[in-house]
């Protein structure tokens, strides 16, 4: 096992945006070995006296294949092989349009109901706009409903429920709320109007509104046997033109297994990748180890790490270490031009503040490096004026120096500025 995986790239900065739409710090783990490797032997930490600090999740990694690993502190170790569709808005529902509620109203999103008196009919349900697979009459409201089985609820790694409507809903699994629009009132009545309008977008080609949920959510969610997927739909005005309600849940599969219905072309599912219980700072070391506690690979984390400033490897998971101006969070580095540094920021005599005279300020600039500067505010490079010698400061200005490598194999220092008034 010793040696088949590598530390590829990595920022404790944050620069990687996860499924949740959170930026986060990231690890990026390379196989560079000629076989599949089986993570679930492997722990990342960052720490080297703690090594077992998280354990990979048992993902088959292929050979020359790279993962990248959320340092979010939110640990998440289940990721999907594939995604399935659940329930489509073409199945058949059962659905309720009377201008009265239906019996035992309110446990109609509730697994369980009778729901045998309810017409039956395939999605999208409404009427107008010629998108819809079951036409109704004009209505306030509409009651929609869809039971599914679920055979191993350990088997789903995460929930995407999308929904296309006009021109208002609430959706519910197996009677909690997952989604809502804006413009419906916290409790709304059997034949309340909603408070604006919504236009549904997949008859012009839109993608629909969605969320998603992690594994802990979509276990709450779910059970073993007989779910149902219910959602209320509400139109805007007695007089409206049309009505839609176009619902999808989606999950998120672990195995291999296929169970459930093919996905729709138009749903592109997010990236999910496996989530560690930790984060990154500078100072410390990520350490990937074996179940032995061999150390097999780690990268002290420079404080040259910035956001817009990884430190990774190229060619990948073989190359030497390098400091990369554009990371590439879950991509190859092999089109990374690789920076044996980065420059150490200048440092000046002068405070930002108020000043009563002109100021001389004086650039203390590292060893084989030159600093350049400018009083706009503007970020220098090497076009702007050379630090030779004192500066004199007689006006309110914004002071800006950077230093830049006189050999061309380091990256240019952060940017140091003083506001003189």
């Amino acid at each position: 096992m010793y040696g088949q995986i590598a530390i590829n790239e990595f920022n404790s900065q944050r620069g990687f945006t996860d499924e949740n739409g959170e930026d986060v710090d990231w690890v990026e783990v390379y196989n560079y070995s000629n076989a599949t490797v089986n993570l679930n032997g492997f722990y990342l930490s960052d720490n080297p006296n703690n090594l077992d600090k998280w354990q990979f999740p048992a993902i088959e990694l292929p050979s020359q294949q790279l993962i990248t690993i959320c340092a979010s502190g939110r640990e998440n170790v289940k990721v999907p092989n594939h995604w399935e569709s659940i329930v489509k808005a073409e199945n058949i529902w059962k659905y309720w349009s009377g201008s009265t509620p239906p019996a035992n109203y309110g446990n109609w999103n509730q697994n369980g109901y009778n729901d045998q008196n309810w017409s039956s009919g395939q999605g999208g349900i409404g009427y107008g706009d010629n998108d819809d697979n079951t036409i109704i009459s004009a209505t306030p409201s509409v009651l929609m409903r869809r039971e599914f089985v679920i055979s191993d609820l350990s088997d789903i790694t995460n929930l995407l429920f999308h929904a296309d409507y006009d021109d208002g809903f609430i959706a519910y699994l197996n009677g909690v709320e997952i989604m809502r629009s804006s413009n419906l009132s916290a409790q709304p009545a059997y034949n309340e109007f909603t408070q604006g309008q919504h236009e549904a977008v997949m008859y012009s080609g839109g993608i629909p509104e969605h969320v998603l949920f992690d594994a802990a959510e979509s276990n709450e969610l779910l059970q073993v046997g007989t779910n149902v997927l219910a959602v209320r739909v509400h139109n805007a005005t007695a007089n409206s033109s049309d009505m839609t309600g176009n619902f999808f849940l989606s999950a998120g599969i672990a195995s291999t297994a296929y169970n459930y219905q093919g996905l729709p072309q138009w749903i592109v599912p997010p990236t999910v990748l496996p989530h560690a219980d930790f984060k990154l700072k500078h100072g410390e070391t990520v350490v990937i180890s074996d179940t032995n506690e061999n150390i097999i690979d780690s990268a002290y984390i420079s404080i040259a790490i910035k956001n817009s400033i990884s430190r990774g490897r190229t060619p990948d998971g073989v190359g030497s270490w390098c400091f990369f101006n554009a990371p590439t969070p879950n991509a190859s580095n092999n089109q990374s031009t690789c920076y044996t540094e980065v420059v150490t920021a200048p440092q000046i005599n002068l405070a930002s503040g108020w000043y009563g005279a002109a100021n001389p300020v004086t650039v203390t600039t590292a060893p084989n490096a030159t600093s350049y500067y400018t009083t706009n505010g503007d970020v220098p490079d090497a076009f702007d004026n050379e630090v030779n010698g004192t500066i004199y400061i007689t006006e309110t200005s914004v002071l800006s120096v950077r230093s830049f490598s006189n050999n061309g194999n380091a990256l240019p220092s952060e940017t140091v500025i003083a506001i003189v008034n």
